[in-house]
């Protein structure tokens, strides 16, 4: 990435985790090398799915495209992992 390139992320926190064993955090950093667009982040108590892509090569479908899959990426791990969908 050159850099003058401004870099456009996206993340959207779904929901809090605690060390519990019962959350397999380990196949949740796994999934990463499965994903194409999106990808996990565990940071300060959250569970965060985020995605990025260069500023200049931004469509509206592109963008529209990122937002869909962050979002269904994490709807369909908040369930997984909690038995919940909150959002």
């Amino acid at each position: 990435m050159n850099p003058d390139q401004k870099l456009f992320e996206l993340y959207i926190q779904k929901f809090h985790y605690t060390f519990d064993p019962e959350i397999r955090l380990e196949k949740i950093l796994r999934t990463n090398t499965t994903l194409c667009i999106v990808c996990f982040a565990i940071a300060d108590h959250l569970i965060k799915v985020q995605a990025s892509a260069l500023m200049d090569q931004i469509t509206v479908p592109i963008l529209k495209e990122i937002i869909l899959e962050v979002a269904t990426t994490a709807d369909r791990w908040e369930l997984e992992l909690t038995g919940k969908d909150v959002h």
